[in-house]
């Protein structure tokens, strides 16, 4: 009970048939337990990318460019915008899709490879347009706020991590031997939960966010109703 390992300590009473009452100690442990966490404020460049596409029909569209996706909304007939933020620094690919009539799955149509520095596309052969394409995309660099979080966890059976923000899955995060790095642009205090892989599932094991105290940002648990 006293070993480093155990975190959680219990007692369970049960009855059988018979009318014997038997006291059982439960022990158990978090498989991951964060141990410390740091948050800094920094100014970074990134990539504002504006793209206008023109739609055959009224949709529902998504955008998606690399490992991430535009909001999911519906647009109107003809030309339409959208613009986001990306950390990549070379090339990335856009991938946009419309909503199924039955709603159960999107539908590719145009995409193409985009040169960040020189707001170059090059579209893929074997893209689809006839409900949605591409009409201009470029690019330009902005100076964006951002929190530099370091987070030291415990890993004992060395899991794999998973960082979900704002209901968000995050891939682009840095975890090695225990040391966790991610980026949030600053705004409203996010909903940060880590977890593991468990199987087919992902189970979570903390839930923080970052609130300024004292005029600076920190790391504080996220507390239950």
């Amino acid at each position: 009970m006293l070993h480093p390992r155990i975190t959680h300590v219990g007692f369970g009473v049960a009855t059988d048939s018979r009318g014997n009452t038997y006291v059982v100690q439960v022990v158990a442990r978090r498989i991951l337990i964060v141990k410390s966490g740091t948050v800094v404020e920094r100014l970074l460049n990134r990539y504002e990318v504006r793209v206008s596409f023109d739609l055959a029909d009224k949709a529902v569209v998504k955008l998606n460019y690399g490992l991430d996706h535009s909001p999911i909304e519906e647009f109107r007939v003809g030309r339409n915008r959208i613009s986001f933020i990306t950390g990549e620094t070379i090339k990335i690919h856009l991938r946009a899709s419309i909503d199924s009539p039955n709603h159960t799955s999107f539908i590719g149509q145009d995409s193409a490879w985009f040169t960040l520095a020189t707001s170059n596309f090059e579209r893929d052969p074997s893209a689809h347009t006839s409900e949605l394409k591409f009409r201009t995309v470029a690019s330009q660099i902005k100076r964006v706020k951002y929190y530099v979080v370091d987070i030291i966890i415990d890993n004992p059976l060395d899991k794999e991590i998973t960082l979900i923000i704002d209901d968000d899955i995050v891939h682009d995060f840095d975890y090695e031997r225990g040391h966790m790095r991610f980026q949030i642009e600053v705004g409203e205090k996010p909903e940060i939960f880590i977890g593991y892989i468990n199987g087919d599932k992902i189970k979570f094991d903390s839930e923080l966010t970052i609130a300024k105290i004292g005029g600076r940002p920190r790391l504080i648990p996220i507390v239950g109703d």
